[in-house]
């Protein structure tokens, strides 16, 4: 009685094992980061008008959004472009099978990137004025003018990541300069902008494996007072047989 309680929970541990151990994680680190399109889109917009707001030229400038996760092995990008630039350069800045999303997947070492994120973005932005530079247009902006008060290019880093700004900013001016448009890279937090959820079915094995373990718990109570009970009866038997001997 006692011996099958205890075999269920060796076994739920060994066979569930990895599943337990990732859902109480993800239940007690507050839950998991989900990738949200929208989200993304609205963050980079937001950043784009904190750090353009200010510019006469405002539909001049590209803003390169670059979300980093706790543990420096993944991440997400996107190039936020001004309306006045060029189609055939907005059209470099697309998803991960344009220039732009290649020379991303190409320079940023997805496995740990925390001590090279810096020199991996400026290489990035290298391929990137090449590319721009390529095809040889005689202005970037749709309009012909590039703005008097064009803003200055940098990094802006909102992570705990180390990351030197005259490295990525270099190739940024370097940007600037061969294409001119300013261009500004935020680094960012997964967390900061698409928050942490604790999935349903994480909840429901926590609560199902607490239950369980609290059911076997309860059951070997009940079979060690059972055979505490028997046993104290078995013993006031034999002590009245020898009595009535």
């Amino acid at each position: 009685m006692i011996l099958g309680p205890i075999l269920l929970v060796v076994v739920l541990v060994l066979v569930l094992s990895g599943v337990i151990g990732s859902a109480f994680s993800g239940v007690f680190s507050g839950g998991e980061v989900n990738y949200d399109e929208a989200s993304f889109q609205t963050y980079a917009d937001e950043q784009y008008a904190a750090e353009f707001g200010s510019s006469s030229a405002y539909e001049n400038n590209l803003l390169i959004a670059f979300l980093v996760n706790e543990e420096a092995d993944g991440y997400y990008a996107i190039a936020w472009v001004g309306d006045n630039i060029q189609s055939d350069i907005s059209a470099l800045f697309g998803n991960e099978y344009t220039a732009f999303g290649r020379a991303i997947q190409n320079a940023v070492n997805d496995s740990y990137y925390a001590y090279s994120l810096d020199t991996n973005l400026a290489a990035a932005m290298d391929v990137m004025t090449n590319e721009v530079t390529a095809l040889g247009l005689e202005s970037s902006f749709r309009d012909g003018s590039s703005g008097a008060d064009a803003s200055k290019s940098h990094v802006t880093n909102h992570t705990d990541l180390s990351i030197t700004a005259e490295t990525v900013d270099r190739s940024l001016e370097n940007f600037t300069e061969q294409t001119g448009i300013p261009v500004v890279i935020v680094v960012d937090d997964m967390e900061t902008v698409f928050g942490k959820t604790v999935p349903l079915g994480d909840v429901f094995v926590v609560f199902a494996t607490v239950g369980v373990v609290a059911l076997a718990v309860f059951c070997i109570v009940r079979s060690v007072r059972r055979r505490k009970a028997e046993q104290e009866q078995q013993d006031a038997s034999r002590n009245r047989y020898r009595h009535d001997e």
